[in-house]
């Protein structure tokens, strides 16, 4: 499955710059992990996040920084997901054939009720 291609959907008509780093890693063979990862449905979001991190910090230097962030999501326990730029990359719709669903940090934050937000990691 790890070869299967990521599909990228914007929630905006506004430029995305992570959109765009993205899928030039994703062109690049950067993001293995995080394409593994997104396509086995027995992964949750905290893996899928960790596993984009860990990618995210193997490639080649960026000039933006990559935020993850854990929450907790009452009543289904928690998420995490990336933030980048004012953008949020949602890392808890994933599975085979699902897009990679790119939104404004803020949308994202009040869709999900997203509560004790927690840093976990900048890359």
């Amino acid at each position: 499955m790890a070869n299967m291609p990521l599909d990228f959907v914007l929630s905006s008509t506004l430029e995305c710059y992570p959109l765009t780093l993205l899928k030039s890693l994703v062109l690049a063979g950067k993001l293995g992990r995080f394409t593994a990862h997104w396509h086995d449905p027995k992964v949750d979001s905290h893996n899928i996040t960790r596993a984009l991190a860990a990618d995210l910090r193997d490639a080649p230097p960026m000039p933006v920084r990559w935020h993850c962030y854990t929450a907790d999501r009452p009543p289904a326990g928690s998420l995490s997901w990336v933030e980048c730029d004012g953008w949020a990359i949602d890392t808890g719709n994933a599975g085979p054939g699902r897009p990679v669903t790119i939104l404004r940090a803020l949308e994202f934050r009040d869709m999900t009720g997203a509560t004790n937000v927690r840093l976990s990691a900048v890359v």
